[in-house]
């Protein structure tokens, strides 16, 4: 059967890089439930591309595409393209709000007749990751599933990461320490000083430590590299596919409560991650590979508290501490490696 004539699974999810990873477990379970369809993301152009080379799904399209602002609007005037894909679509799911209910409407007069459409409320007593997988129960999709969703980098992206790496001078990969000083907030990151601290120890350890971060994190990657940090290599606002490259080359990976801290655990790397005003039991990745270290528990109520603490001791982690764990998880990465 070619692909003119095989049916389709259509999957909205327009959030963030951290939360679309948490779902790939309930991605992983609709390919299980349907495995003969090919599967179609709405989602950020970057997330959607990445999951593709990946094989994560078959074919993706912006969240900002116009059959998108049509599709929400309850305008049928699609693309050829996107209409093929909804003429012969079997099930929508869509991680969302659907508030007057026009993208439903919209759907069923396209005759697609499974349609669950709901957004996966954060819970505190469930993980993020069941939220997305609880939206299919009705389904019957196999949403029994303790096990990490990984994804299978392409040795195209690898390779990328090798070449990324080399043209900043990092030389042995199995070495190579990818650290991450910001998240989506300052409030959930632990203290400049310590972060370099780390790096430091890191350094003199004989690891290489390389420094990433995105456009939203310059002001904390310089704070870090203002606290002495002398020779350490520093990747900033990489393309999702080259950032992936390069942690895919690591022997740990460091940071908080982040997307990319989810991209590493994602590719399977050891992670070591950071959280304090977040709820692990929530929102860290999941998978034994994956260590949390946290300060004493929280005791802000709501994020305008947490925005307002100063001394932050959630987040009050020696960089002793880290170190000791880093290191371990290295030793212990490498005796697997090895064996």
């Amino acid at each position: 059967m070619n692909h003119d004539e095989t049916r389709t699974v259509l999957l909205i999810h327009p959030g963030a890089l951290g939360d679309m990873l948490l779902a790939l477990p309930a991605m992983q379970a609709l390919r299980a439930r349907y495995p003969s369809h090919r599967m179609l993301l709405v989602s950020r152009p970057d997330i959607g591309g990445l999951l593709h080379m990946c094989r994560a799904i078959d074919e993706w399209i912006s969240i900002d595409s116009q059959d998108l602002t049509r599709l929400f609007a309850g305008d049928r005037a699609f693309s050829p393209v996107f209409q093929s894909w909804l003429d012969r679509c079997d099930v929508v799911v869509g991680w969302l709000r659907d508030h007057d209910g026009v993208l439903r409407e919209t759907l069923s007069r396209s005759g697609i007749f499974r349609i669950v459409i709901e957004s996966p409320t954060p819970q505190h007593t469930v993980h993020q990751s069941r939220r997305f997988l609880s939206v299919m129960d009705e389904l019957d999709a196999n949403t029994n599933t303790n096990q990490p969703a990984l994804l299978a980098l392409p040795e195209s992206v690898k390779r990328v990461g090798v070449e990324r790496l080399g043209s900043m001078g990092v030389g042995d990969v199995r070495s190579i320490v990818v650290c991450h000083p910001g998240s989506g907030s300052p409030a959930k990151c632990i203290r400049p000083d310590v972060m370099a601290e780390v790096i430091r120890q890191l350094a003199y350890s004989g690891m290489q430590p390389v420094i990433v971060g995105g456009p939203a994190d310059d002001e904390l990657v310089q704070q870090v590299i203002a606290c002495g940090l002398q020779n350490v290599a520093v990747l900033r606002h990489q393309p999702l596919d080259v950032l992936a490259g390069v942690l895919s080359e690591a022997a740990l990976f460091v940071g908080h409560d982040s997307g990319v801290t989810h991209l590493a655990a994602a590719i399977g790397i050891p992670t070591l991650a950071f959280f304090g005003p977040t709820d692990p039991c929530q929102w860290a990745p999941q998978g034994r590979h994956v260590t949390v270290v946290s300060g004493r528990p929280c005791e802000c109520i709501g994020w305008e508290q947490v925005l307002a603490c100063s001394n932050r001791p959630c987040l009050s982690i020696s960089a002793d501490t880290i170190i000791k764990v880093a290191i371990a998880l290295i030793a212990r990465y490498q005796s697997v490696t090895k064996s």
